[in-house]
């Protein structure tokens, strides 16, 4: 009965309601924070599942998940549905269909966030690195960041990145 898709994402919001930092009753991150934890890792996925936390409080499954992440964007097999300030992202697993519930970002704490990362990563004061802005390091440290930028620029992370480093620059 309904919308399947809806009904997977309301399950994925009560899932992350009652999870720490996410959900409907969670104040979203600000941009400060979200790039400490870019930089410092505490947030990362990788981070998180060796701690024991991440989505799936297992380091193997983190990295998979990594890699689906990847894969299905290089693909453009995912779904996004933007609820207010977060994201419910839907794609394909090995044998399942795999639902994340993250912080969505808006085009100008998309710019903030990728121009600081790129001027961290960058030893001249001028200019920007984007060796810190590779999907594999978005994917990995900051699935907020990552399906962000997939939801705003149809896929095309690079592409993404790019624009907002040169909306910086002009």
């Amino acid at each position: 009965e309904g919308d399947p898709l809806r009904h997977t994402l309301k399950a994925a919001q009560d899932a992350a309601a009652k999870a720490p930092g996410m959900g409907k009753g969670s104040r979203p991150r600000t941009v400060d924070q979200l790039l400490q934890d870019y930089h410092y890792g505490a947030g990362s996925a990788l981070q998180l599942a060796a701690r024991g936390g991440g989505t799936s409080h297992d380091f193997l499954t983190e990295h998979g998940n990594i890699e689906h992440r990847l894969g299905a964007v290089s693909s453009r097999r995912y779904q996004t549905e933007a609820d207010g300030r977060w994201l419910c992202v839907r794609f394909k697993a090995v044998r399942k269909e795999v639902s994340e519930v993250v912080q969505l970002l808006d085009r100008p704490q998309l710019h903030e966030l990728v121009s600081a990362i790129g001027r961290r990563g960058s030893s001249s004061r001028r200019a920007t690195s984007t060796h810190l802005l590779s999907a594999r390091e978005m994917a990995t440290r900051s699935p907020h960041l990552f399906w962000s930028l997939a939801h705003a620029f149809d896929g095309d992370v690079e592409r993404g990145v790019r624009e907002l480093l040169s909306e910086g620059a002009a």
